[in-house]
């Protein structure tokens, strides 16, 4: 029952996000045909039914699990503080979206909530040199996740962490994916700049050739016979000249110790992303490929879990919690320890920092640590930093719950009371 309630919650959870009010059923039907219409529910309506189907769980469920196959794929008490903090902040910021004060009573619900959950949950951070395999199999950082394993027939052929990957890395695709990483994303979260000497893949006329490489700012060179020419910009192909090509380190060995360019050291950089071509950025965060025909390696399936929540994500979320209480100090200590943790070249940051600045390299370490996990549109819109990123969310539209999702039109024809999202109204 415990474990069902948490389902429920986590459920009405995704649902309050994404359109606001929404139905809210509470009972089963037994004929489902006779089950009565409803109209949606407001959204503070479902917070507290979710707040309460929470608290009710958590009086069911212990915290562990009763083996170690159950960590992180079985709901425990963990699972219920994750999904209990989690709503606490939405609540505390996104109930009323004209104001930008937080709810003060749910941030210190949250507080308690996160302090409650790392303290007796037993939870611990997966070290560094293991930080791919946690997207793999539960992991000591699981708090909760759906189980894709493939060993149970459970892998995905249409997850969308198979739309970044290629041939080289799943046998019968294509050279390009379906998806490429923004370039955006990559600058902003991992551009360095970096002034020195190396080497790497050059592209000429003739083909690929390993050159010296100079680089200068955010200004690359090729050294050639002792001359430099500049190769920065993409035009320079047209005139005969030589292009710098941005390679994974491990897919092209490029050895570039200079330049503006994606932060080769940082472990969030390495085991997620990878450059396989001249376009784009692939992520392969997930990337565990199991061939139902192993012999001819066909017919490959994605076998990583899906992650919902964990301890990095909680452990962030305790920097939000201090921006809202004006902690900066604190606040500035748990971004620097994420970005020591994960040997990150980015500056580190200050409690005398703006609270302003603090909170959007919060959110970049939010961007960094839990990307492609289904997080990060809604810590923008919880933290109002879609100001920074979200270049198609006005203030005007935010102020009118412009990032809610509209109704299907069809789904009308079946529930007679149900309504459109208000500022979809007149537009679909």
């Amino acid at each position: 029952m415990g474990q069902a309630l948490f389902i429920r919650a986590l459920s009405y959870f995704e649902l309050v996000k994404v359109w606001g009010d929404v139905p809210l059923v509470t009972e089963a039907y037994d004929d489902v045909l006779s089950a009565p219409q409803l109209p949606r529910s407001s959204k503070a309506d479902v917070m507290k039914q979710i707040e309460n189907d929470c608290h009710a769980a958590i009086s069911m469920l212990n915290w562990g699990n009763e083996s170690i196959q159950e960590r992180g794929v079985i709901a425990n008490r963990g699972s219920v503080y994750a999904l209990l903090a989690h709503l606490y902040l939405w609540r505390a910021t996104m109930t009323n979206v004209n104001s930008d004060t937080p709810v003060m009573s749910d941030v210190n619900n949250a507080d308690t909530t996160l302090n409650t959950l790392i303290a007796r949950g037993g939870y611990s951070l997966v070290d560094t040199a293991k930080y791919g395999d946690q997207f793999i199999n539960p992991s000591t950082e699981s708090i909760f996740e759906v189980a894709m394993s493939e060993n149970n027939q459970e892998g995905a052929y249409y997850h969308i962490g198979l739309g970044f990957l290629t041939g080289s890395l799943v046998e019968g695709l294509g050279f390009s994916p379906r998806f490429w990483v923004p370039d955006q994303y990559i600058d902003n979260h991992y551009g360095v700049e970096r002034t020195g000497y190396g080497e790497g893949w050059v592209f000429r006329p003739g083909g690929w050739e390993w050159l010296p490489v100079k680089v200068v700012g955010i200004q690359y060179y090729i050294v050639e016979n002792g001359v430099e020419i500049n190769v920065t910009d993409d035009a320079d192909l047209s005139n005969g000249n030589a292009y710098v090509y941005y390679a994974d380190i491990d897919d092209y060995k490029l050895e570039l110790v200079g330049g503006y360019g994606p932060d080769l050291g940082e472990v969030r950089y390495r085991n997620n992303f990878v450059k396989v071509g001249t376009q784009g950025t692939n992520l392969i965060k997930y990337r565990n490929i199991i061939y139902r025909n192993p012999g001819n390696r066909t017919n490959g399936y994605l076998s990583n879990n899906l992650p919902v929540f964990r301890l990095s994500d909680m452990r962030l979320l305790q920097a939000e919690v201090a921006l809202y209480k004006n902690d900066l100090a604190t606040a500035a200590q748990i971004i620097n320890f994420f970005r020591d943790r994960n040997n990150s070249s980015s500056s580190r940051v200050s409690a005398t920092d703006s609270k302003f600045n603090l909170t959007r390299e919060y959110i970049l370490e939010r961007g960094k640590e839990l990307y492609m996990e289904g997080h990060i549109y809604f810590d923008l819109l919880r933290t109002r930093m879609y100001t920074e990123f979200i270049g198609w969310m006005s203030t005007t539209r935010f102020r009118g719950e412009g990032f809610y999702w509209p109704v299907y039109p069809l789904l009308f024809n079946d529930n007679k009371f149900l309504t459109q999202t208000l500022y979809w109204r007149g537009k679909v």
